[in-house]
């Protein structure tokens, strides 16, 4: 990893419904976090979410296989919100310590650790764009991408990181 390029963006932004994304291309990490109104909440996603990837790096596991997994459970299911925390999730282990370290820095920047996820469930419902034009406007560049449909070919993301990837240069 030569650069890293964090990003807070509209919820409807997001590749899927997620507050959390991250993604390499090349030698630059990318991650976006959805915008939950406070710049600690922000951070402490965007904290998590660095941790967690520096990690799934480190242990060889494939991006690809932690979206597959995230898209694959049930809206029903208890881990819907937080697919992460299901056991048999690729990355459990690490999205549990990126967790730990997210309820840690929520004391030293004085707010519970719910108050981001109150913020959360009051973002605007995310689109499935799969029931919509394949492609949508980038609200604050003007520029289009596609987003990752539910039940996807994983060969089919690829082009997804690269267009965000332009977007974030």
């Amino acid at each position: 990893m030569k650069e890293i390029r964090m990003r807070v963006v509209d919820h409807q932004s997001q590749r899927y419904d997620t507050l959390g994304d991250y993604w390499k291309e090349d030698d630059t990490w990318y991650i976006t976090v959805s915008d939950l109104g406070d710049w600690r909440y922000n951070f402490s996603i965007l904290l998590h979410e660095f941790i967690e990837f520096a990690i799934i790096q480190h242990k060889g596991i494939p991006e690809n296989e932690v979206i597959e997994f995230d898209l694959s459970v049930l809206k029903d299911s208890k881990y819907a919100e937080d697919p992460g925390f299901d056991p048999k999730a690729p990355y459990h282990r690490e999205h549990v310590l990126a967790d730990t370290v997210e309820r840690l820095i929520s004391m030293f920047l004085d707010f519970e650790v719910s108050e981001p996820w109150e913020a959360a469930r009051k973002l605007p419902k995310w689109m499935d764009r799969t029931e919509k034009p394949s492609a949508y406007q980038y609200k604050d560049t003007g520029t289009y991408r596609k987003t990752v449909p539910r039940n996807s070919n994983p060969e089919d993301w690829k082009p997804l990181y690269s267009q965000a990837s332009k977007e974030m240069k």
